[in-house]
């Protein structure tokens, strides 16, 4: 702002570039902003089960193969009377944590293969919880088996694609 030597004030009319020139300065903030705060919230959004990154997608589907795994271990000590009464929360928590897995990945498919392939495991896995869930005996421990590496193989291929 100038004063005139009459004592008047002048400003200048702001022009279309000024306002043009604050849009512009106002949007690159935000993206700054957003690439900044994006990386620090993706993990918890993924935790809350809202969101998969490609590479959490790939661990997700890994982690089925291991629990897969644990729950046929589980069953096994249960069965020869080696695991302790807490063993069976652990089974409890190993079947959930399957099913929240293949959930987040079923929401996350990014195509139609890999759709495919969670609903062959989603069938397997059906089986597979059923008969870990019954009265644990040795030939239901053998069919448990069997039924683990039809969902092994399943689960496999899902981290493949």
């Amino acid at each position: 702002m100038t004063l005139y030597s009459s004592g008047q004030k002048f400003s200048c009319p702001k022009t279309r570039m000024d306002k043009a020139m604050k849009r512009h300065t106002f949007s690159l903030v935000l993206i700054l902003l957003l690439a900044l705060v994006w990386p620090a919230w993706s993990p918890v959004l993924a935790g809350s089960g809202g969101y998969l990154t490609p590479s959490m997608a790939v661990n997700e589907a890994g982690q089925l193969r291991m629990l897969t795994q644990r729950i046929v271990s589980i069953v096994c000590q249960v069965g020869l009377k080696m695991a302790t009464p807490p063993v069976r929360d652990k089974l409890d928590q190993s079947v959930a944590l399957f099913d929240s897995h293949l959930d987040k990945l079923v929401a996350f498919a990014p195509n139609d293969d890999a759709r495919q392939a969670l609903a062959t495991v989603a069938a397997q896995w059906t089986r597979f919880r059923q008969a870990a869930r019954q009265a644990i005996t040795r030939d239901g421990a053998r069919r448990l088996h069997g039924l683990s590496e039809d969902l092994l193989y399943a689960s496999h291929k899902v981290v493949q694609i």
